[in-house]
C-alpha cells in the first residue's frame, strides 16, 4: 500500500486511522527508557501516596 503524507496533519490523520502505526512509530522514536517512563512515573507516584500519609503525621505531630 503506498501513500503520502503532505504535512504534519495528514499524519495526524493516517495515525489516528491506524492506532497500531503510531505504536510503531513511538517504538521506533522513542528509547526503550522513555518508553517505560510513564509505567515507571505511575508506579513511583503510587509508592509516594502510601507514603503520604505517615509523613504528613509525623512532619505536623498530628495523629
Amino acid at each position: 500500500m503506498a501513500f503520502t503524507v503532505r504535512d504534519l496533519d495528514d499524519l495526524i490523520r493516517l495515525l489516528d486511522k491506524h492506532p497500531q502505526w503510531l505504536e510503531t512509530l513511538r517504538q521506533r522514536l522513542l528509547t526503550e527508557v522513555k518508553f517505560r517512563l510513564p509505567a515507571d512515573h505511575v508506579r513511583a507516584w503510587a509508592s509516594r501516596a502510601g507514603l503520604e500519609g505517615p509523613v504528613w503525621t509525623i512532619s505536623t505531630g498530628c495523629g
